[in-house]
């Protein structure tokens, strides 16, 4: 599945061509790769490209996670700040 003609064309003008390339080729990104979207301004495009991976590694499958914690008691002698009880 390639990319559609509107990232394609966003692509070249952002310079980013031999990336989209590469991604929608299914190859590894390198580290200059990275850095070179994370430089990016263009944010659509770049969701864009991470989206074609995503649904080319899990289809339009979804999952989701809720964690729920439950604490015993409102006494917490632990110093960290992680739960709702620390005190700052």
């Amino acid at each position: 599945m390639a990319l559609s003609e509107i990232s394609r064309r966003a692509a070249v003008r952002a310079g980013l061509q031999d990336i989209a390339e590469k991604v929608v080729a299914g190859e590894r990104l390198s580290l200059d790769d990275g850095v070179a979207l994370i430089r990016s301004p263009e944010l659509a495009l770049i969701g864009a490209l991470a989206d074609h991976v995503r649904t080319q590694r899990h289809g339009d499958l979804t999952w989701f996670n809720r964690n729920l914690h439950i604490n015993a008691t409102n006494v917490c002698e632990a110093s960290c700040i992680f739960c709702s009880f620390s005190r700052l």
